[in-house]
C-alpha cells in the first residue's frame, strides 16, 4: 500500500511507518550520539546553581545544565518550568541566556556565541530565576503546531522533568548578625546559599 508522507511527524502519528535511526559501528570506532529523530527540540535540566562573583548575572548566578535534546545557544529566549509536589509544573517564566561559560581549570571565559548540544553539559549566564531541578525549553517551541493529517501536536512546554528530591533538614542552626547593619547582608547571603543548596530551609 502506497503511503503519502508529508513529514516525519505525520508519518509516525499515522502509525503507517516507524522511525529508524541506527548507527554504523563498522565505520566508526565509537558509536556516534543517537538521539530520537523526531525530538530535536530543546529540553535541558538545571542540575546545579552556583554564584560566581563577576561571572553570573545580577547576583552572580551561574546555572549548570544538561541538554537532553535539541541545542541551546547564547542569546536564546527560554521558558523555565519548576516541578511541584503535585506533579504539575509551575507557571513558566521567560528568561534569556546571555552567554555560556567556558570552564578550563581555574579560568571562566564568557562565550557570547557559545552553544550546547544534546548530551552536553553547559554553564549558563543570564538566568535570574532558575533553581536546581528546573526544566528549560526554548520559548518559541512551547506552542504546538498543526500538521496536515493530525490534530494539535503536543507542545514541548508540556514536558517538565522530575526535578531533584532534596533530603529533609536534620539540623537547625540559628544565625545572628553581628550588628543591625549586617542583617541585610546576612539575609542576602543566606538566600543565595538556599538557591545553591535546595535542602536548606
Amino acid at each position: 500500500e502506497a503511503v503519502e508522507i508529508n513529514s516525519e511527524d505525520d508519518a509516525t502519528a499515522s502509525s503507517k511507518t516507524s522511525a529508524i535511526a541506527a548507527p554504523s559501528l563498522l565505520e566508526n570506532i565509537n558509536s556516534p550520539p543517537l538521539g530520537h529523530p523526531l525530538h530535536d527540540k530543546l529540553v535541558a535540566f538545571a542540575f546545579k546553581v552556583v554564584h560566581m562573583k563577576g561571572k553570573g548575572s545580577g547576583d552572580g548566578r551561574v546555572v549548570f545544565a544538561r541538554v537532553y535534546s535539541g541545542k541551546l545557544k547564547a542569546k536564546s529566549v527560554v521558558k523555565v518550568f519548576t516541578p511541584s509536589p503535585t506533579g504539575s509544573p509551575t507557571n513558566p517564566r521567560t528568561e534569556r541566556v546571555a552567554s555560556l561559560l567556558e570552564i578550563a581549570g581555574g579560568r571562566f571565559d564568557n562565550l557570547d556565541d557559545g552553544s550546547c548540544e544534546s548530551g552536553e553539559v553547559c554553564a549558563l549566564v543570564g538566568l535570574k530565576t532558575v533553581v536546581t531541578g528546573d526544566t528549560i525549553v526554548l520559548e518559541n517551541e512551547t506552542k504546538g503546531k498543526k500538521g496536515k493529517n493530525s490534530s494539535q501536536s503536543e507542545p514541548i512546554g508540556s514536558i517538565c522533568l522530575a526535578g531533584v528530591a532534596s533530603p529533609k533538614p536534620v539540623l537547625t542552626v540559628r544565625l545572628e548578625a553581628a550588628s543591625s547593619d549586617d542583617e541585610k547582608k546576612l539575609s542576602e547571603a543566606l538566600a543565595l546559599l538556599a538557591v545553591e543548596d535546595p535542602s536548606l530551609e
